[in-house]
Formats: C-alpha cells, sequence, structure tokens
C-alpha cells in the first residue's frame, strides 16, 4: 500500500463552481445509467454521437458538491450529498489525478501514455494527447495545463484550446541511479506571469534528500529550495510551498522566495498533502500502520489537526465546511472541518479509486453573470477558455460570493459579487495584467 500511496499521488482541486457543460453554461440534466467502454462508446445515457453513448446530468442537491472519482477504466460523477453515481464514463486505461481545468476534467492514463480531456455535462472524452511516457501529476492553469512525465524527466505543457502540445515547460532528468521521484503542484488557477511563483517541481534522491523548484507559469526557475529528507507529497497555496517528507515531517516554505517558514512532524510516514479550499491535508500511516488524516493551513493561522482515522484513505478534499474522504476501495465519507468524530458515510459508489476531486453548485445557489467585457465573439480564444472555466468553478476566481464591499456587513445594499467581468473592462483580457474577477455589478 505504501508503495500504491506513492505511484498514486492524488491531484485535488476543490472548487465552488457548478459542474456545467464543456461550454460553461446551462443546467445540467438526467438520463438512466447505461455503461460502455471508450474507444467505441461509451458513458450513461441518452444521446448517441459518433458511435459513443453520452448524457447530460442531473444538478448535484442544494449545497453539497459533485465529486468525481477516477480509477482503474473508470471515471465517475457522485452526489457529494446522497454518494449516488450521476455519471460514468468507461475506459480500458487505468485513470489517474483527476484535475479540473479548462474545458473539464483532465486525466492521466498510464496504460496508454495519454492525457484525456472529459468534457463538463456530457462526459464525453473531448480529447486524448499522447505524452510520450506515462503521466504521473497534472495542474491547470487558467490558458494552461501542464504534465509530468516521469519517464522523460519533462513537463509538458498542454493548450487546452488547442488541445494538443504545446511544447516543453520544464527539462529536468529522467529517472535513474540518483533520481528516485518526482512530483508537481501548482498555485489554484495560475498564470504565465512572470517572475509569479506558480508551479512546483519536487526531485527525490536515491541519498534521501531532495529538492523543490519554485517556477513562475513560463517555466523560468525563480529558486530552487534543498529538502532534508525525500519528498513524498507536495501542494502549493496560500503562498505556500508544503512538502511531505519521508521521514513524517511536513515543512512549508515562502512561494515567493523559497525560505522556510515552519515544519512539523505530524507522526505519519509516506505522507501525502494536498490543498484544497484554503486548507493543506496531510495523509499518512502512524506508527501502527493506521491511516491519519491531518488539515491545516499556517498562513491563516490554523494548526494542523487531526481529521480522520479512515482506514485506506487514497484522497482527501475540502468544500465547504465538510471534508471528503474516498478509500482504494470506493467507500466515501464526509465530516465536518476539524471533527474527526462525526463522519457521514456515503456508501460505495465506485472501486479501485486513484484518484478524488470536487466540484460543486454556487455558495447560496447564486449563479454567475456575465458582463458584456467577459463575452468573446471567438469561440477559441483565450478569454473564452477562461470564461468557461469561471463560469464551471467560480470560488477560485477573485471576488466570487464576497460583499461588494468586504469592509461592510452583507446585505441588499452590499450584494455578493456574481458579475463576471475584467479586472479593467476598457483593456483587452490579460490572464495575469488584467484577469477575470467577480464584481458587484457591471462598470
Amino acid at each position: 500500500m505504501r508503495t500504491l500511496r506513492w505511484l498514486l499521488v492524488v491531484t485535488l482541486i476543490a472548487a465552488g463552481g457548478a459542474c456545467g457543460d464543456d461550454e460553461g453554461a446551462g443546467g445540467i440534466t438526467t438520463a438512466p445509467a447505461e455503461t460502455t467502454s471508450m474507444e467505441g462508446a461509451t458513458s450513461s445515457g441518452a444521446t448517441t454521437t459518433s458511435g459513443a453513448t453520452t448524457t447530460t446530468l442531473a444538478p448535484p442537491e442544494y449545497g453539497a458538491p459533485t465529486l468525481c472519482t477516477a480509477g482503474q477504466g473508470v471515471f465517475q460523477l457522485v452526489s457529494g450529498s446522497t454518494g449516488a453515481v450521476l455519471g460514468t464514463l468507461e475506459t480500458d486505461g487505468l485513470l489517474q489525478y483527476p484535475t479540473p481545468g479548462p474545458g473539464g476534467v483532465w486525466v492521466a492514463d498510464c496504460d496508454h501514455d495519454v492525457v484525456h480531456l472529459i468534457a463538463f455535462g456530457s462526459l464525453e472524452l473531448a480529447a486524448s494527447v499522447a505524452v510520450g511516457g506515462c503521466p504521473t501529476a497534472l495542474v491547470a492553469g487558467v490558458d494552461q495545463v501542464l504534465v509530468l512525465v516521469w519517464d522523460l524527466g519533462k513537463v509538458l505543457r498542454i493548450d487546452p484550446v488547442a488541445r494538443a502540445l504545446a511544447g516543453e515547460f520544464w527539462v529536468g532528468e529522467p529517472p535513474s541511479a540518483s533520481v528516485s521521484g518526482m512530483s508537481m503542484a501548482a498555485a489554484p488557477l495560475f498564470t504565465r506571469a512572470a517572475g509569479e511563483a506558480a508551479v512546483v517541481i519536487a526531485i527525490g534522491t536515491t541519498a534521501g534528500t531532495g529538492q523543490a523548484q519554485v517556477l513562475d507559469g513560463a517555466g523560468t526557475l525563480l529558486h530552487t529550495i534543498s529538502l532534508e529528507a525525500a519528498p513524498v507529497g507536495l501542494a502549493m497555496g496560500s503562498g505556500l510551498v508544503m512538502v511531505a517528507l519521508d521521514d513524517g515531517r511536513v515543512q512549508w516554505f515562502d512561494a515567493a522566495t523559497g525560505e522556510k517558514v515552519g515544519e512539523e512532524n505530524l507522526g505519519v510516514s509516506w505522507p501525502t498533502v494536498t490543498f484544497s479550499a484554503g486548507l493543506f491535508c496531510v495523509n499518512g500511516y502512524d506508527a501502527n500502520d493506521a491511516d491519519r488524516v491531518f488539515c491545516g493551513n499556517p498562513a491563516a493561522g490554523i494548526p494542523f489537526g487531526e481529521q480522520s482515522a479512515q482506514p485506506g484513505t487514497m484522497g482527501v478534499a475540502v468544500f465547504g465546511s465538510e471534508v471528503y474522504l474516498v478509500t482504494s476501495s470506493g467507500d466515501l465519507t464526509h465530516q465536518p472541518v476539524g471533527d474527526p468524530t462525526s463522519p457521514t458515510d456515503l456508501g460505495q459508489p465506485t472501486t479501485v479509486v486513484t484518484g478524488l476531486c470536487t466540484l460543486g453548485p454556487e455558495p447560496g445557489g447564486s449563479q454567475p453573470q456575465l458582463c458584456p467585457e467577459a463575452l468573446s465573439q471567438d469561440p477559441g480564444s483565450a478569454l473564452t477558455a477562461a470564461v468557461d472555466l469561471a463560469l464551471a468553478f467560480p470560488a477560485l476566481i477573485p471576488g466570487w460570493g464576497q460583499p461588494t464591499d468586504p469592509n461592510q456587513p452583507a446585505g441588499p445594499q452590499n450584494p455578493p459579487r456574481t458579475f463576471l467581468g475584467l479586472a479593467d473592462p476598457s483593456q483587452p483580457y490579460d490572464p495575469a495584467g488584467n484577469p477575470l474577477v467577480f464584481k458587484g455589478a457591471c462598470e
């Protein structure tokens, strides 16, 4: 299991957006469950297209996220309220690292050395990008998807609009007598802004040490962090790089400078670490070989506290005030943040799970609305791709759901920011210089 945990590092992105269709608009409806395999057919449902059966899905229950799980030959959307399967896509490959991003959910298929894009809503296989080796980590930015191919010792860039490879993002050293492992993480919705810490790549050595290289979204190395033990878990968020070491320590560093900020020994071995909804969660084994999960965020003054001791935990994600956990056999539970004593069992909607991600309805049922400057006449433009992502995951966009005036109480005279537009409507879209933001009203 320890080896499996290392190979199946879970990539989690918690988002507060609706799981809409791949154009980012409209609701989702339900259809009967029916599955067959990809390559010629398959997902649940009602409408036949090009030999494949596809479906649209019912909206998730109010206030509960939609969970997406990946595993051996299957990708599923699951209700975070009831555990009911909302839709299924089957394939003949091992799917890992489900990563919500531009256009849908990106998943790795190591059996075929490809990265798939699964479209929102329809559960169609929208694209398959060959990467020349086994993809071992995925991260998604506003306008790019990065894939770590350990076989090659490289990180490749995928253009999510063209749905094709767009060159090399980073080149390191392939597996060798000195390199024992690699992992990758990124800040949520990172951009290509020069000099802004966006991506971190950790490299372990057979000597039992390692390093973490921090890069901006264009692939320029900003600084290198020396590690005293081999890294086995990695996450990035809240301006921190969080590294879990194989000796049980968790260390965190300032992403902008690379300086060490703190560390804690949580008493677990082979820990993995994830970042979602503002919390880092560490999952590992204690001295009795029992799973332990701890969640916290030093940057927000939240100390790590025990969250769960669920046996066989393979995936952890936070949505709102709840922590969702999935085991390797597909058992799903959720429980309040900071309360390990009150889990709610969602059953076993799927089996052989390798990854978990959360999608979800908008806070309070609010729907994003587009300002005129956010509309593009070019369906293939970077702005269209960014708008699709913002509509699917509004909670990841600056300002979503916050009062128009954050210094005053929310109310009729201070409504939530639900209008999606550009920071400066008079200027062209620029992911770094003039990004999408949510406002209280269009200008």
